[in-house]
């Protein structure tokens, strides 16, 4: 009898789940310019931008996301803008900020750099 009570609270928890955001799953290489999401990738171990949503939270893992780009500036503006994908507002770097996105290189799968 216990083991069908637990049952069908799993059940009724996995119903009572918000949807997960499908940008959540996106690749930071869909995202985010190759030599960046590398790093990001192989050094940090963030592979989505979930992830990387996710270990911007901790003060920590910001300054070491924050040296893979660029600027810190960079950074702070890519964060803003998976952020603002998802809904939330977040305030950028003021000025302009390198380009930091995956721009033309996806658009060209035979294009080798």
């Amino acid at each position: 009898m216990p083991q069908e009570q637990l049952a069908a609270q799993q059940v009724g928890s996995e119903s009572n789940q918000r949807p997960r955001h499908p940008i959540l799953d996106l690749p930071l290489t869909s995202v985010i310019r190759r030599e960046y999401a590398l790093q990001l990738q192989h050094v940090l171990k963030l592979y989505t931008v979930g992830n990387l949503l996710g270990a911007w939270r901790q003060f920590e893992c910001q300054k070491s996301i924050e040296e893979v780009f660029d600027t810190p500036e960079q950074a702070h503006h890519a964060i803003a803008t998976c952020a603002a994908w998802l809904g939330f507002q977040i305030v950028a770097a003021p000025g302009r900020v390198p380009d930091w996105w995956n721009s033309d290189e996806m658009q060209e799968p035979g294009r080798l750099e």
